[in-house]
């Protein structure tokens, strides 16, 4: 089991003094992965996953699928997009801990979530926490690594998709996935409409 992975089941289990240890340790390999320059490299400047419509004739290169991917969130949500390039838009950028949001209840009218939720350890309380700051009737998007469902002949993943999923997690700092229907579940559970 990898540093990463032991240092979650240990906090997991109550073996170490403090959660917060484990979230300080977590978030500083978070962000000396995100400011590694061999990441830009991979990724590029945009560092997102992308969209590729597989209805398209010509493969889009990556850089195009990060902006498509944010373009069809933004459709798919019923979101126009009113500026362009900035200009008169005021913007504050702020970096909370997601699973203890420093804003008001219902301060905002979209709540937008991009691969947040891949290194989070409580995908109940990150949920929460997005419907806590969503104006009633406001869209919350959300884009996240997911697991795929099981079929019904299914109890679990293959040995080989287990093998591949641990190779991800340990080499992008990712914790639990879960499946689209398990977060429509949480969802659900706070009286969200979840969208097909």
């Amino acid at each position: 089991m990898s540093n990463f992975t032991d240092t979650y089941a240990r906090t997991r289990s109550g073996n170490m003094t403090s959660t917060n240890d484990a979230n300080v340790e977590l978030n500083k390999k978070i962000i000396d992965l995100y400011s590694d320059p061999s990441f830009e490299d991979i990724w590029g400047t945009h560092m997102h996953h992308g969209f590729y419509d597989l209805n398209s004739t010509t493969k889009p290169n990556v850089q195009t699928a990060q902006i498509c991917m944010i373009e069809e969130a933004l459709r798919f949500a019923n979101v126009p997009v009113f500026c362009n390039n900035g200009y008169g838009l005021q913007v504050t950028f702020q970096v909370p801990d997601v699973l203890l949001l420093p804003f008001s209840n219902r301060q905002f009218g979209t709540v937008w979530s991009l691969e947040c939720g891949d290194h989070l350890p409580d995908k109940t309380k990150f949920v929460s926490e997005l419907v806590s700051v969503a104006a009633p009737g406001g869209p919350i998007i959300l884009t996240t690594l997911c697991i795929g469902d099981l079929t019904p002949n299914e109890e679990s993943l293959k040995p080989q998709e287990r093998e591949l999923l641990q190779s991800l997690c340990e080499s992008m700092c990712l914790l639990e996935w879960i499946s689209c229907v398990h977060y429509a579940d949480l969802f659900k559970s706070h009286t969200m409409k979840v969208l097909p």
